[in-house]
């Protein structure tokens, strides 16, 4: 209860070797994807704000369903990469017919895509996590990742991006 939110380098050693990774905590209610929920018709329903588990294989698609109130901001964050998997996956926003609204294929350096989403009209909307590349091999495989979705704060970027070492930098948080 009292490690903060947010994501946590690890270092993990065994007799096999060690790994170095990023492990995620957050206070989000949370859930795991339920199959089948490749397509809109079969969308998972999910209350916002929510964090959910799910994994990508083969031509694999998962679908979420979730209402939004106009004039919300809301954020889909994908961790899969960030966090050790080989899952480079993508995020697509698509309106109540199936129209794709918006589409992030990498957002991090480290492949893992981010839409922000100003919610100009009430309804239905379907947010779906894919892959491609590297994270679609493997037969059966199953490529993991947690989607973050709701409005919550985010930081876009710090400025200045670089410090003079040993001396004492003003920077500036936009988002």
């Amino acid at each position: 209860p009292s490690v903060p939110t947010g994501l946590h380098d690890y270092r993990l050693k065994t007799p096999s070797g060690a790994f170095v990774g990023v492990f995620h905590v957050a206070s989000l209610p949370g859930g795991k994807e339920l199959e089948p929920n490749d397509d809109i018709r079969r969308a998972q329903k999910i209350d916002l704000p929510a964090m959910m588990d799910g994994g990508i294989s083969g031509d694999d698609l998962d679908v979420y369903r979730f209402h939004a109130e106009e004039g919300q901001t809301l954020v889909f964050d994908v961790l899969a990469r960030r966090a050790g998997a080989t899952l480079d996956s993508t995020l697509s926003l698509l309106d109540e017919r199936g129209n794709e609204l918006d589409f992030n294929d990498d957002y991090y350096i480290h492949k893992d895509p981010q839409l922000t989403f100003p919610v100009k009209r009430t309804g239905d909307y379907f947010i779906c996590v894919g892959g491609q590349g590297e994270g679609r091999r493997g037969a059966g495989s199953s490529n993991p990742y947690r989607l973050l979705a709701g409005a919550f704060p985010l930081m876009r970027r710090v400025l200045p991006a670089g410090a003079r070492r040993g001396g004492v930098t003003e920077l500036r948080a936009a988002g």
